[in-house]
């Protein structure tokens, strides 16, 4: 917090929120260059606990032929929440976050879609995940984007709650249905997921109320 002083009167200004998740950008596991990491379900991936089959954690130089590759938003690493070639719709990841009771929270994250070659059924389709807190599904959040061929294109989306207990959950599943083809589609992205407090609504124009008084007292 940073004190700030107008005309004798005194009040704190919200600083930066740090954010709440460990690891955000899936950099643990460390892969090896132009590699991935298959991580299988009740197993830890860095600091997110893994359920369903699996999911990828994979450095962002790695590529598959046809040629496509598979850069992450943020860092060197990206969650692949599919799993190897789209897996189950029970495959995610979660971690319990400490919160406060009634305080609100942004939480925004990162959606990948990748675009393959023509004739590449499997990367042809719109990145879906879903998003649950406290285990209450929220939404699909889907990305649908245009993307170059080749490569991931990247999508970001926003939510914001009310901490109802003073640990929460936060969990991401696959949302990319398979269509009873295991390779229909086989990547939804994941990657730079952050969670804040929101400060208290103390907003620039309340600086400038108060600005505004410390003046009028002056010239009193």
């Amino acid at each position: 917090m940073k004190r700030v002083i107008l005309g004798g009167a005194a009040f704190l200004a919200v600083s930066a929120q740090a954010n709440l998740i460990a690891d955000g950008g899936f950099e643990v596991p460390i892969a090896n260059p132009n590699t991935f990491i298959q991580v299988t379900g009740g197993n830890m991936a860095g600091a997110w606990n893994v359920v369903g089959n699996d999911v990828l954690v994979i450095k962002n130089t790695y590529s598959e032929a046809p040629p496509i590759v598979f850069n992450s938003q943020e860092a060197v690493q990206a969650l692949d929440i599919t799993g190897a070639g789209n897996t189950g719709l029970s495959n995610g990841v979660w971690q319990d976050v400490a919160t406060t009771v009634g305080q609100e929270y942004s939480l925004s994250f990162w959606v990948g879609r990748a675009q393959g070659q023509s004739g590449d059924n499997r990367y042809q389709t719109p990145a879906a995940v879903r998003l649950f807190v406290d285990s209450t599904l929220v939404n699909t959040y889907t990305n649908s984007n245009t993307v170059t061929v080749g490569t991931v294109g990247w999508e970001q989306f926003t939510y914001t709650f009310f901490a109802q207990n003073a640990t929460t959950r936060v969990e991401f599943l696959n949302g990319v249905p398979t269509q009873g083809n295991p390779g229909w589609s086989n990547y939804a992205g994941l990657d730079d997921v952050q969670m804040e407090a929101v400060p208290e609504p103390f907003t620039m124009a309340g600086l400038a109320a108060l600005a505004l008084v410390a003046r009028k007292r002056r010239k009193a």
